[in-house]
């Protein structure tokens, strides 16, 4: 090949060139390309390596497999495909939701060009310094908490596993101060201990403003011949369970109606939660009108019966029969979702009356029923039968007798879809 020498038409390789230094020839304006500007093929290809600046010389290439850059290196975006393409920031940053381009800001390093560099992310980098290489499943299995822990608090209503906060135990123990009774050994030595906590909750100064609870834990609590006496108002009685395993009674007899006590409460303003007197009696004294009692249990005679004015708030109590008031009694408080038997919620059925169910002459037989009822049920000769009436200021959306029929309210007495014994809608 002659020095220096003009081409008139494009070049061609001869194969008489040497295979081992084919060149690629770059001819400008007829020129033959200097020797030094020319690139062998094999060393093009060589190593699977890819052309990085031809302008540099024709080593400057770099290996595919774990290839080191240097500089700023930019890659074009990858589209949308899901692939094994280079991502550059533009691209990565096009995935993050709006409003939250500061938790990639966060973990990118920042250069001159944008954020294209990634951070290597550590515990301490997102704030989990101390916390070791463990799997998540054993950092959550039986974990041990340090320093103060706190938790959303419940509602006082809640009845699952979430976590109890002390707000949410004071909120159910209704106190300032607590007194725990351990209720572990035989029956008699029960009912001593819990005489012993409830003296000592009496020089606590119960207010108002400072109850004291009694917690009382599962067991049984028998008081012998004289009954267990709740006597002293703001001191409140509660099960530690909230189930209906604490268990009170005595032997001693009301000679008067022959019935035998579990507990007397003569407490003013008092809350008894969830005390099981199971066939003994619930004694409640008269006109006790700040009393709550929740998910009580007795037998006969429970919750106010002969001769006495029921006030206070009921809730989920059950009672046997001539219970929650009786002959000669006013039911005059609130009642909600309780059962009583026969001859119950009377004779003066005066009160509010929320789902409950009474046996026969319930529910103001025998003399008045002015109250209010709503979704109750009573036996035959119940809501004001057995020659008593429905007042004029009585109530009675959707009760219903089991048997017989409602009597005629006074004027202005209403009954609104109400079903008798015979299943005929009353409505008057």
């Amino acid at each position: 090949m002659a020095i220096n020498q003009k081409w008139s038409e494009k070049p061609q390789i001869t194969s008489a060139a040497p295979t081992d230094s084919v060149c690629i020839l770059s001819p400008g304006k007829g020129q033959p390309a200097p020797m030094n500007k020319l690139i062998k093929i094999e060393d093009l290809l060589k190593n699977n390596a890819v052309l990085v600046n031809p302008a540099g010389g024709q080593n400057n290439y770099a290996p595919i497999a774990n290839p080191t850059f240097t500089g700023v290196v930019s890659v074009p975006s990858s589209g949308s495909e899901h692939s094994l393409h280079a991502v550059n920031f533009q691209k990565l940053q096009s995935y993050v939701p709006a409003g939250e381009e500061s938790y990639l800001e966060k973990y990118l390093y920042k250069n001159s060009d944008g954020f294209n560099i990634w951070q290597a992310i550590t515990a301490a980098t997102i704030g989990l310094g101390n916390v070791t290489n463990e799997s998540k499943a054993t950092m959550f299995t039986n974990p041990t908490f340090t320093g103060t822990v706190t938790a959303p608090t419940p509602t006082s209503t809640d009845n699952s596993t979430k976590v109890a906060t002390t707000a949410f135990v004071n909120s159910l123990l209704n106190g300032t101060n607590y007194i725990m009774v351990y209720g572990k050994g035989t029956p008699t030595e029960n009912a001593i201990e819990l005489q012993a906590v409830y003296n000592a909750a009496k020089t606590m100064s119960p207010l108002a403003s400072n109850r004291v609870t009694v917690i009382v834990a599962p067991g049984k609590y028998d008081f012998g011949a004289t009954a267990f006496v709740h006597d002293t108002q703001y001191i409140d009685i509660v099960s530690l369970t909230g189930e209906a395993d604490v268990f009170i009674s005595s032997d001693e007899v009301n000679t008067n109606f022959a019935y035998t006590f579990g507990i007397k409460v003569t407490a003013y303003d008092s809350k008894v939660k969830v005390i099981n007197c199971v066939s003994k009696t619930f004694f409640i004294a008269s006109n006790l009108d700040n009393l709550v009692c929740d998910t009580c249990i007795g037998g006969n005679a429970s919750f106010g019966s002969y001769s006495c004015t029921i006030s206070g708030t009921f809730k989920d109590c059950i009672g046997g029969n001539a219970s929650f008031g009786s002959y000669g009694s006013i039911a005059l408080g609130t009642f909600i979702n309780c059962t009583g038997g026969n001859d119950s919620f009377c004779t003066d059925a005066s009160g509010k009356f929320k789902n409950c169910t009474g046996g026969n002459s319930s529910f103001g037989a025998y003399t008045t029923a002015p109250g209010t009822f709503t979704n109750c049920t009573g036996g035959n000769d119940s809501f004001g039968g057995a020659g008593g009436t429905i007042a004029a200021i009585a109530r009675l959306y959707n009760c219903r007798l089991t048997s017989g029929t409602f009597v005629i309210p006074q004027s202005g007495g209403r009954l609104i879809l109400c079903i008798d014994g015979s299943n005929n809608i009353v409505t008057i």
